[in-house]
């Protein structure tokens, strides 16, 4: 029967929750999933924060309450939203409020936009670095993912004397050594690139840094893509000590 033909008699039978209460479940249940949809927070550090201790980034973590109000924003180790044995970071669950991160990005950014525009030895200063520039952030960037590098192979071969000695089944094996392997190439991709990185020397003109820095003169305007341009990464260690790593070195030292 059509639709359109249907002939719908209301409270013909005595209801098992009442209307009022049925009302306020489907608020509640169309504001979590209003608030699963928007899990997805656009932060202003987004994309821009790693954990010092893996080098894995971090994340905004939400919380909110019944209603999808947000109760709080932190920023945790991605390692700690893993189960088992990925959990390899020693900052394990520990957070940061994303509001404290953000008030002391936001002020150590704006003296030092303040400090480039007003040096008067700005030209001086970046002909100087543009001779000696340094690569300290990226060596560390390599030697710490040649270290999980590293842990991979040991894994691999493990996994082939579990399978050796019968101690986990061929299915099984299979299936770690093939988790292993991508993750292992994964690394040695990001290594590639981090040495391409150093090895075109990142250095920057005045002009290039005022014109980067011109983007950054109203807070109100700050994205994560613009901060980008000016820092490389922000490091976070596992007493919440913060590390700005600026993009180029004579940002660093102005």
């Amino acid at each position: 029967m059509p639709r359109d033909d249907w002939k719908i008699a209301l409270n013909t039978h005595e209801a098992i929750i009442d209307k009022a209460l049925f009302d306020r479940v489907q608020v509640k249940i169309n504001l979590r999933k209003k608030a699963k949809n928007n899990n997805k927070f656009e932060w202003l550090l987004n994309g821009l924060v790693y954990c010092k201790e893996c080098g894995n980034k971090m994340t905004l973590k939400i919380k909110r309450d019944n209603y999808g109000n947000i109760r709080s924003k932190i920023i945790v180790c991605s390692c700690s939203l893993k189960k088992g044995k990925n959990r390899e970071c020693e900052r394990k669950s520990k957070s940061i409020k994303e509001e404290v991160l953000r008030n002391i990005i936001t002020s150590s950014i704006t003296k030092k936009v303040n400090n480039i525009i007003n040096n008067e030895r700005l030209e001086e200063i970046t002909l100087k670095e543009f001779e000696k520039s340094t690569t300290y952030v990226l060596d560390n960037q390599i030697k710490m993912l040649n270290q999980k590098l590293s842990k991979t192979d040991t894994a691999i071969s493990s996994l082939y004397e579990d399978y050796s000695n019968n101690i986990i089944e061929e299915e099984d094996y299979r299936r770690f050594y093939q988790s292993e392997v991508e993750r292992r190439n994964t690394l040695k991709s990001e290594i590639n690139k981090l040495i391409k990185q150093r090895e075109e020397k990142p250095t920057i003109s005045k002009d290039e840094l005022l014109e980067i820095i011109s983007k950054l003169k109203n807070i109100e305007d700050w994205t994560s893509e613009k901060l980008s341009e000016l820092l490389y990464n922000i490091e976070i260690n596992k007493d919440n000590q913060i590390f700005i790593n600026y993009r180029y070195d004579v940002i660093g030292k102005l």
